[in-house]
């Protein structure tokens, strides 16, 4: 079955355009790969035969495009080469040195540039990866059953150390009266106490893209792999896995990477990007205090 003039029409004018006609994300249909549901706005109606040659005349224009920009390339590269003196050595920079934030969060303006953006940058991360390896369950777990009386030792009874909230008004009648206990009840409920010294540092990661939890995880959890000032501390912060980072050590002080440009009152930096699929996501981290 001989692909439609109208579909064939439509991939011509979009496949260099954006959103994908293919999966309707943005980028190119010249760059589309990976298994990405195909919701763009020509693919999501294709079936049978006509899907087959709607992939075989997209594959023809990406390799003649890739011919032509190549031929190009080549051109220009063989033009530069004729203009330039021989006898005049080209020097190329094979490294940026990172900008390293000193003490008092002086501002850096980034705005309008990009300060990942050079040749240099290392290879990003995929989101994918970590949700590949986040372990899921596909069946249930045995259930085990509860420990009888002479199973188990008395444990640590839990004797609290702080005062009880007394309670002055309630908008309900409180209840006065309890079931008499006639058994301990084993739980993993413990008491947290801490010197008074101790210093807790509240960072965020910004700039999440929107989705599930699931992927919002997988996202967070990237950027920690990503990042060498929270890879190398993982044993001294605590996560929720949507945006927030608790530490008791400074995370800050070391971080070796751009300022956002933002605010006074705001210290916020610009991490190396992480990869969503062929989308570069560039997200932010922020010291609340």
């Amino acid at each position: 079955m001989p692909l439609s003039p109208e579909i064939k029409d439509k991939i011509d004018e979009g496949f260099l355009t954006k959103p994908c006609i293919k999966c309707g994300l943005d980028h190119r249909a010249y760059n589309h790969a990976g298994m990405v549901p195909l919701q763009g706005e020509v693919w999501k109606n294709l079936k049978g035969p006509e899907l087959m040659q709607a992939e075989a005349h997209l594959a023809t224009l990406k390799a003649a495009h890739t011919k032509k920009m190549n031929a190009a390339k080549k051109a220009g590269s063989s033009s530069a080469q004729a203009s330039t003196p021989q006898t005049v050595p080209q020097t190329v920079p094979t490294n940026i040195e990172p900008i390293i934030v000193p003490t008092g969060f002086p501002v850096i303006d980034t705005a309008g540039t990009d300060p990942h953006a050079s040749l240099t940058t290392p290879q990003l991360l995929l989101i994918q990866e970590q949700a590949k390896s986040e372990p899921v369950d596909i069946v249930l777990r045995q259930a085990n059953n509860a420990p009888t009386a002479d199973q188990v030792a008395t444990g640590h009874v839990h004797e609290p150390t702080t005062e009880k909230l007394s309670i002055v008004s309630a908008k309900f009648p409180l209840r006065k009266q309890f079931a008499k206990s006639t058994s301990h009840v084993l739980t993993n409920y413990f008491e947290v106490s801490w010197n008074n010294n101790t210093k807790f540092f509240v960072y965020e990661i910004t700039d999440i893209p929107a989705g599930n939890k699931r992927k919002t995880k997988a996202v967070v959890k990237t950027a920690i792999q990503a990042w060498d000032f929270l890879r190398n501390n993982q044993s001294h912060f605590a996560t929720d896995h949507l945006k927030f980072i608790v530490a008791w050590t400074d995370l800050h002080t070391g971080i070796q990477c751009p300022r956002k440009s933002t605010p006074a009152e705001e210290v916020i930096w610009t991490p190396t990007p992480i990869a969503d699929g062929d989308r570069r996501v560039q997200l932010y981290f922020k010291y609340h205090g």
